[in-house]
């Protein structure tokens, strides 16, 4: 569709240093304006690009350029999903006061309405990553292929019947076309729990009156279990750090990989390390996902892999490759590493359970880095409280499947010592 879209300075209250910011937009014979609520002034404003020049101030509150312009992005976005859909001029209005905010009710909303504010507030609000706004794009996605007619008027049934579709093979065919099952209950369970939380923001922003958020809890079979954490062995990981690899690209992913299992630090911070944040002794990061303000103490390992790229021509620390890559290329070196232990998941999707085998290699992601330095950690004897400093952990229970995991692992190698291949050693 063709449209124009401008913003606009117009005086206010005859006071030539205080304008306020039209936005015009006019498509298909139709034309709307409507004021961003901030004042600026025009000669620190842009002719060129319609925004506040940048490092300046504005109006007797002295307001950032940088709040201002993202005000004016947050209208020219919104009008841009607007305009996909088929609205008379009327509708417009409404739906873009609604979604700007300067409605705080919209009688006419639907869910999607509502969801689409939440995920902009809360996502600026909790300073959300990338990833959690796209596991509530896909929650929408989910609930407008369910039902494209829902609105804030939930029922227990249309939940009830919101799982029943999650557990079918038509909530996976729209991505793979071949999908002969449904989404599993844990999964289920997940887009139920940020369901909850949408609804608990709605009513507090008065959008819903229901209390679903707090009575339905449907048993979902399997959904509570423990998920198997998937992890090199020290061994494992010694070979993956010493082996020579005649492809450069598999050499980056091995050493990416690596310093995520030597230093704790998730993919996205590793991929955001900037040189900046490496000390002598130390790394200090804000964490990507939950903003917390870590100091890693480094060892030789992480040393090594950082001084190979002490050259590297960029303010970040390391070239990372994208999480996709990394995945796929993760699985490739694990293969030819030989990591061929078998691992057995199960799942439930409905009350029918799913188990599956696969070698361990076909499972390794990024994210096992993470979780194969806390295991090895605790397993070389490094006290809980220690390791939780460096991962950011808060409590022991988040830490509980690490600990089992280690004493599963003691056990293992204190039968060795039971082995009939030993030799007849010892007192006698």
């Amino acid at each position: 569709m063709k449209y124009s879209l401008i913003f606009l300075l117009e005086t206010k209250n005859n006071r030539p240093d205080e304008e306020r910011i039209r936005m015009r937009v006019r498509w298909n014979g139709k034309q709307s304006q409507h004021f961003v609520p901030y004042t600026v002034n025009p000669k620190k404003w842009s002719k060129e690009t319609r925004r506040c020049i940048p490092n300046t101030t504005h109006g007797k509150h002295k307001i950032s350029a940088s709040v201002i312009n993202a005000e004016i992005q947050k209208y020219e976005n919104t009008v841009r999903e607007l305009l996909k859909q088929d609205l008379s001029l009327e509708e417009f209005k409404k739906q873009f006061n609604f979604l700007v905010g300067k409605v705080e009710h919209l009688e006419t909303a639907t869910l999607f309405d509502i969801l689409d504010l939440f995920i902009k507030q809360a996502s600026k609000d909790n300073t959300w990553s990338e990833r959690t706004k796209k596991h509530f794009e896909s929650l929408k996605n989910h609930l407008f292929h369910y039902n494209p007619n829902l609105t804030m008027n939930l029922t227990e049934e249309d939940l009830q019947g919101f799982m029943i579709y999650l557990q079918s093979k038509e909530s996976v065919q729209k991505r793979y076309k071949n999908a002969t099952k449904g989404i599993s209950n844990r999964t289920a369970s997940n887009y139920l729990s940020k369901m909850r939380w949408f609804l608990k923001w709605a009513k507090t922003k008065k959008h819903y009156s229901g209390d679903l958020h707090e009575t339905f809890h449907p048993n979902l079979k399997g959904a509570s279990d423990k998920r198997k954490v998937i992890f090199l062995t020290w061994k494992e990981l010694i070979k993956l750090y010493e082996f020579i690899f005649d492809d450069p690209e598999l050499d980056i992913v091995r050493d990416v990989f690596c310093f995520c299992c030597f230093t704790s630090l998730r993919f996205s911070d590793v991929e955001n390390l900037k040189k900046e944040n490496i000390y002598e002794n130390h790394i200090s990061v804000v964490t990507q996902k939950t903003h917390e303000d870590l100091r890693i103490d480094m060892n030789n390992y992480s040393r090594a892999i950082l001084g190979k790229y002490k050259d590297y021509n960029s303010e970040f620390a390391m070239p990372v490759p994208s999480n996709v890559k990394m995945n796929k290329l993760l699985k490739e070196i694990g293969k030819i590493l030989e990591f061929n232990e078998q691992v057995t998941m199960v799942n439930f999707i409905g009350s029918k359970r799913i188990e599956k085998t696969y070698y361990k290699y076909e499972l390794l992601t990024t994210h096992c880095g993470r979780r194969t330095f806390i295991v090895n950690a605790i397993f070389l004897g490094i006290p809980t409280e220690v390791v939780m400093k460096w991962t950011g952990h808060e409590d022991f229970e988040s830490m509980k499947p690490y600990l089992e995991i280690v004493d599963d692992l003691r056990i293992t190698e204190m039968e060795k010592f039971n082995s009939p291949t030993l030799p007849n050693v010892g007192p006698k």
